[in-house]
């Protein structure tokens, strides 16, 4: 054991391992030359227009385009002074291609600009899930999918709930978009996992640091986007399966789709998709987890058209899942919760069933959307978007009975209407840019349990956003602002009249800079402001939280809070196989609101709980992600992945309680594919994940100590058959091989139980 972690530890010192194996690496070089004189053109641009991808030549005329899918694609390059060239190239592999601009000697009457929407995202690190790496996380929640890029961690209260984290933010301070739509549900609590089946997803995209300006004002910590593949373009149909089991909680997962276009002058496009997933109770190297099964049922539909000059997309999704809520949190009385946290495990092993008890959670979220898109005259485009949101969230009891028919202990129904309207504008003397304007507005009911009160909400925000980009230039600018006003009306907590009116408005601002310099390496400065207004659990919480099974108290005084952010990017990349990436912010949070343990626990009738209440405090966070890889050669490619974060409670001069511990992760991988067959090649993968201690703990903020850092090993092996000419993927995983006891710091039951064991997967993945 002490060898092989030596090993990997050696190996990470030696090589600058950072990032994982592409699904797709074939690449595309080439010289661009004058056509009369035969020298070089620097600063030509090459573009891929189906990719949306390209470089710019260095000073000797040279380019090279990394991580391609083999393909035939349309390869354009153009430079000041010069026509245009366009050509068709067959990328298999390692391709090159050439181009000999000639000198524009006619004056144009007509210029053809292809439209092309503007990347809001360049500017900040961002990190990517899709293709093979996705499809490796079939079966998970969308918080565990993305455990592992750069920078992200999870909160988790037991073995399903589980939040992603982005720079030491989550819930209210990370926006997920499902589909293009702010996705909208009961994200306030620790125990609520994202209401989305990510099997939904053709691409996940995590945007680190904030985005407020497009997306909106509370976008504090960073976005997810979450996006479908795109509807069939030819007639036809076509679709896939997808099947995984998991040896812990045995766990399986079915989910198929079906894709189909209509032929003739109606050019109507369609997708039907669908999830089942169950598992039962998890195990820890020494015991069972009692009472953490899960079941989902989850459907989409999607249906869209598309013309010359406008586009109509409608979608629905109805995501519904129980999950039970782990038995060993003690609410009995004060000396049981002691007792409980000073054994920090269950009093005996307990048993697998897929029977889901009380405590245990019922949610169901249905989404509706309808997008049209219009393009105005050569100005530009303009996107109009409207949808609907219900979602139920349902928390019953321990256990008295079929549990199926009890009522519940805690309800909350909120319903959401948000509309948008954005129109963005084709470059115009260098400048492409975008409006818009977004609106919602929300009601909120609690007819059980009384946690939270009820409430209605209504948002508005308008921003504007620019970009100066002038190739050959290798500068491009962006900045943007943004006004938003929210007004919510508190109305009651079951019999208590509260009766108030609260009103919030801002603005947020960004500006930033992108440098691509011509030895592979792109720079990114980005620096702005943002702000987020309280939420009505923060202000007005006052009970138990059965998920968390825990007592959480409000503070009516809270102010919004308001962020000032800068981050620094690097972004390196070379023809030898080599790419790297390192990020550095720092941000300062001024009246930052977090949920601070109180010394006691709370006695009441119900038992005793660990107590929490919110707080503010001024705070900051420093931190870098690092990641890189490299293909020394065809067949093996090294990975590594290095995040360190220190957050700081200026106003008590203390580290801020429950941030992410800093955290190490490598991987080795072995292609038996020849050269540029990689993205279906058979592939193996060995992981190392080191977790250190969490020593920034602030004093008397705990129940219990922070656990010890740990490390956990995995493995996985992968293959693409072609059974009748159809593309069959298969996976085989193993994490925590060595089923090491450990605890995590942000998982809320660490108190009284071990995170799960060893747990063995295997993912079938057919298209047709």
């Amino acid at each position: 054991m002490k060898f092989l972690k030596l090993s990997f530890y050696t190996l990470s010192l030696l090589v600058p391992l950072l990032g994982r194996a592409q699904e797709c690496t074939g690449s595309l070089c080439g010289t661009v030359t004058d056509g009369e004189t035969k020298e070089p053109v620097a600063y030509a641009e090459i573009f891929i227009e189906e990719l949306s991808v390209g470089d710019v030549t260095d000073d000797e005329g040279k380019f090279h385009i990394h991580n391609l899918c083999n393909g035939t694609y349309t390869v354009s390059a153009t430079h000041i002074g010069c026509l245009h060239i366009a050509k068709k190239v067959t990328i298999n592999g390692d391709s090159e291609v050439s181009f000999e601009l000639m000198h524009e000697v006619i004056e144009l009457k007509e210029v053809l600009v292809k439209e092309t929407s503007i990347l809001p995202n360049d500017l900040q690190s961002q990190q990517e899930l899709s293709g093979r790496n996705l499809a490796a996380a079939r079966g998970k929640t969308l918080g565990e999918a993305l455990e592992n890029l750069p920078g992200l961690n999870v909160v988790s209260t037991g073995g399903n709930a589980v939040k992603p984290v982005i720079h030491g933010m989550h819930s209210n301070r990370v926006l997920l978009l499902n589909n293009g739509v702010r996705q909208e549900g009961q994200q306030w609590g620790l125990d609520h996992g994202e209401e989305i089946d990510p099997n939904v997803a053709g691409k996940i995209t995590v945007v680190m640091g904030a985005n407020s300006v497009r997306y909106g004002a509370d976008a504090l910590g960073g976005v997810i986007l979450v996006e479908p593949k795109p509807l069939r373009s030819e007639a036809g149909m076509g679709g896939e399966v997808s099947l995984a089991g998991f040896s812990n909680g045995r766990m399986g997962m079915a989910s198929a789709s079906l894709d189909g276009k209509l032929k003739g002058k109606l050019p109507l496009s369609a997708r039907l998709q669908g999830t089942l997933k169950r598992s039962g109770n998890l195990r820890t190297p020494g015991y069972f987890l009692e009472n953490t099964g899960s079941e989902d049922r989850d459907f989409s539909a999607a249906a869209g058209l598309k013309k010359e000059r406008f586009e109509t997309n409608l979608f629905y999704s109805d995501y519904f899942t129980k999950t039970a809520l782990f038995e060993g949190a003690p609410i009995g009385n004060l000396e049981d919760l002691l007792a409980a946290i000073k054994q920090g495990q269950p009093a005996d092993e307990g048993s697998f069933t897929y029977v889901l008890g009380g405590p245990l959670q019922q949610v169901n979220h249905r989404l509706l959307k309808s997008e049209t898109t219009v393009k105005t005259g050569q100005a530009g485009h303009l996107s109009l978007q409207y949808a609907r949101q219900y979602d139920r969230r349902q928390e019953f009891e321990e256990e008295q009975g079929d549990i199926d028919f009890q009522a519940p202990g805690a309800r909350f129904d909120l319903t959401s209407h948000t509309a948008d309207a954005t129109w963005e504008h084709k470059p115009w003397k260098h400048v492409q840019g975008a409006l818009g304007a977004q609106f919602m507005q929300q009601a909120s009911t609690t007819p059980a349990g009384g946690l939270i009160p009820d409430y209605n909400s209504r948002t508005f925000g308008v921003f504007w956003l620019e970009r100066w980009r002038n190739y050959p230039a290798p500068l491009e600018l962006e900045s943007g602002i943004r006004y938003d006003t929210r007004r919510i009306y508190v109305v009651r907590r079951e019999a208590e009249i509260i009766d108030k009116t609260l009103h919030y408005n801002n603005l947020s601002g960004t500006i930033g800079l992108l440098y691509k310099t011509a030895r592979h390496l792109d720079i990114k400065l980005s620096s702005g402001t943002a702000w987020r207004s309280p939420s009505v659990n923060e202000l007005y919480s006052d009970g138990v939280h059965e998920g968390t099974a825990s007592y959480e108290i409000g503070r009516e005084n809270l102010v919004p809070e308001r962020e000032y952010s800068t981050s620094l990017t690097f972004d390196f990349e070379n023809k030898d196989g080599l790419s790297a990436g390192l990020s550095i912010y720092h941000n300062f949070v001024d009246n930052f609101i977090y949920l601070a343990p109180l010394p006691e626990p709370v006695v009441n009738e119900q038992g005793a709980f660990p107590a929490f209440q919110y707080e503010q405090a001024n705070a900051t966070f420093t931190g870098l992600d690092w990641n890189a890889s490299w293909q020394p050669a065809p067949s093996v490619a090294l990975g590594s992945e290095f995040s360190w974060l220190r957050a700081t409670n200026r106003t008590a001069a203390e580290p801020l309680v429950f941030m992410p511990a800093n955290s190490l992760r490598h991987s080795l991988t072995y292609f038996f594919g020849k050269k540029g067959r990689q993205e279906e090649a058979p592939l193996v993968r060995l992981t190392m994940e080191n977790v250190l201690k969490q020593r920034r703990v602030p004093a008397n903020q705990d129940f219990a100590p922070a656990p010890n850092g740990y490390t956990l090993f995995g493995a996985e092996a992968g293959a693409t058959l072609h059974p009748g000419g159809q593309p069959l993927h298969v996976g085989l995983g193993v994490e925590n091989i060595f089923n090491t006891a450990y605890r995590d710091y942000l998982n809320r039951l660490r108190y009284f139980a071990h995170q799960p064991g060893r747990n063995v997967s295997l993912r079938v993945n057919f298209i047709f």
